[in-house]
């Protein structure tokens, strides 16, 4: 089941006119357009007046007073998006990006598959729709406890993802990004990525469950070293932790390589590549790459 951090591609076919976000008026109209769409199945609910978020949450969650999902220009491109808390297998909070006639594109919100609880609320800064979203892990003992909550998350859609809202993003000046992966229990792909931000050179080397193993090289589109580069700075890289973990066994680990263009070198180690949002989408990205170019 994929992550709240990445998002999911939609079918190529177009929706009828009664599953489109513009359409849609209740909760079974809602769960029916989410049901068409893949990964999701009959089994996908919409919470009812967020009976399962608040089981979860003690009673607690940040949308106790906000409908089961909420309509909303997220991407600020004049359509409206939809923001919906359901079940699906667990409780689950899902962003779905209009894309006009055809599917729309799915984020999970919900982090992590093993997040007991899930909170997230919708408020306005200005005319930007921004989303507070936070998630509790259990601790060793399976419990809930006030030490599992993770770092709270101010979710702004940009860079094709909800990122943490930065308000003043900073030009760091990158000028080469390395990006590494490991293999986990099953067929993650394993390779190295390095790119140079002023030629807009790829190296690639494929390790194993790769398209291509051993080496290749690409010179890659400017917008695809700019999308990049510039998501990184808006993500603040450098304040970033040095290392993060997910609380389960037999993932991929990913670590990034960013250098600066004063020589200092900034690195950070994922194990399960769901540090945060933003690294989870410069991950989703580089792989894009890597699909693309057919390594």
């Amino acid at each position: 089941m994929p992550s709240s951090s990445g998002t999911t591609a939609a079918p190529a076919t177009g929706l009828p006119p009664q599953l489109r976000i513009e359409t849609v008026q209740t909760n079974r109209e809602v769960e029916a357009l989410v049901r068409s769409l893949k990964p999701f199945d009959s089994q996908f609910a919409v919470d009812d007046s967020l009976t399962w978020a608040r089981r979860a949450c003690g009673n607690r969650p940040y949308g106790a007073t906000q409908p089961a999902w909420v309509k909303q220009d997220f991407n600020q491109d004049g359509k409206l998006d939809l923001l919906v808390f359901g079940r699906w297998h667990r409780p689950v909070t899902l962003g779905l990006i209009n894309a006009g006639q055809a599917p729309p594109q799915i984020t999970f919100l919900t982090r992590t598959s093993t997040a007991r609880c899930s909170e997230t609320r919708l408020v306005m800064l200005g005319r930007q729709p921004v989303l507070l979203h936070r998630e509790q892990q259990p601790d060793t003992t399976g419990e809930r406890s006030q030490n599992s909550w993770l770092p709270p998350d101010t979710l702004v859609y940009r860079f094709g993802a909800f990122v943490n809202y930065n308000p003043a993003p900073r030009d760091y000046r990158i000028t080469r990004l390395h990006y590494e992966t490991t293999g986990c229990f099953g067929t993650c792909p394993a390779y190295q990525l390095a790119l140079d931000v002023t030629s807009r050179k790829a190296d690639f080397t494929g390790l194993r469950f790769t398209r291509r193993e051993g080496q290749a090289q690409a010179t890659l589109p400017p917008k695809t070293i700019n999308d990049i580069t510039q998501l990184l700075n808006y993500a603040n890289f450098p304040a970033l932790r040095d290392s993060y973990d997910v609380p389960w066994t037999d993932d991929q680990t990913a670590t990034l390589t960013i250098t600066y263009a004063n020589g200092s070198v900034k690195r950070i180690r994922d194990y399960g590549l769901q540090g945060t949002p933003e690294l989870s989408r410069v991950y989703k990205m580089l792989e894009e790459i890597r699909v693309s170019e057919g390594w």
